[in-house]
């Protein structure tokens, strides 16, 4: 829609267009890396993160914490969002990757890798026990 609106000028008469360009608005919502959110929508922009846009137009995201994998040979799938063992828990001893709850001899030592490797968490966790072999002369 447009209106003219005259304009007196000394040689000719000139007409100044005024248009009114509607606007575009948005309905109520968020928006996140240029996508447009309904309010209370739940989102997934990542594997790891969950998102939902609040009444007040405010994007909330929860970001997930991976646990420390029971094992030493973990893989990334990109589209989860922790690593995953994929041959189960297991431990490094001596540079051979051993399953959770067996046991190698490594040159004079019994070492032992622990079966319940999901209950240990943090620094030392899922180590091998290694114990030495001591010969007996009769």
């Amino acid at each position: 829609m447009h209106t003219c609106r005259k304009i007196a000028v000394l040689c000719c008469t000139l007409f100044h267009y005024v248009f009114s360009v509607p606007t575009t608005t948005l309905p109520p919502g968020c928006v996140r890396d240029g996508k447009h959110y309904a309010v209370q929508q739940s989102f997934q922009p990542s594997p790891c993160e969950h998102c939902t846009c609040s009444l007040s137009g405010e994007v909330f995201c929860a970001i997930a914490d991976c646990f420390i994998t029971p094992c030493v040979d973990a893989v990334h799938d990109p589209t989860k969002c922790c690593p995953v063992c994929p041959n189960g828990p297991n431990c490094l001893i001596h540079g051979q990757i051993v399953p959770a709850g067996q046991t190698v001899q490594v040159d004079n030592s019994m070492c032992s890798c622990p079966d319940n490797l999901h209950l240990h968490f943090g620094i030392g966790a899922g180590l091998p026990a290694c114990t030495q072999i001591v010969n007996q002369v009769s």
